[in-house]
């Protein structure tokens, strides 16, 4: 497991629930507080890149809700806070999607960044089920508060 939270974000109280313990009992890979809209300039070719993948392996999205009339609607996690298994960012399927997408020069050409690419993975690879929003977490990061 990991947990990820940036160095300007804030949990305002303490947790209401043991994140870990959740994801766990669930049988979640994934949790995340909220999702946003990335910019079209910082996805370009993001998407055509991931379909590729999905092409080649045989994925379709698992999480309809970002893929209206299947095209993703640029949505992303918000990775300031973030709690996931280990084996999931270190499985196969995972590590030949980044190496594709690293390989297409995107991160450094068109600034991708691990939100988008979290959400993209996360949709391709992990069934809802194994999908966790922690809703219900004190949390402050710039413009995002939750009480």
């Amino acid at each position: 497991w990991y947990m990820r939270l940036d160095v300007d974000s804030f949990l305002l109280s303490p947790l209401p629930l043991d994140p870990f313990v959740a994801l766990e009992a669930q049988g979640a890979s994934y949790g995340y507080i909220a999702t946003g809209k990335e910019e079209e300039k910082f996805a370009t070719h993001l998407w055509a890149n991931v379909s590729q993948i999905s092409a080649t392996h045989n994925l379709s999205p698992r999480l309809p809700e970002y893929f209206p009339e299947g095209a993703w609607d640029r949505s992303f996690y918000y990775t300031n806070f973030e709690v996931s298994r280990l084996d999931f960012w270190r499985s196969d399927n995972y590590r030949s999607m980044f190496r594709h997408l690293d390989e297409a020069g995107g991160f450094y050409l068109h600034r991708w960044g691990d939100g988008p690419v979290h959400l993209l993975a996360v949709a391709l690879l992990l069934e809802p089920s194994q999908v966790l929003r922690f809703d219900n977490l004190p949390y402050w990061h710039q413009t995002l508060v939750i009480l």
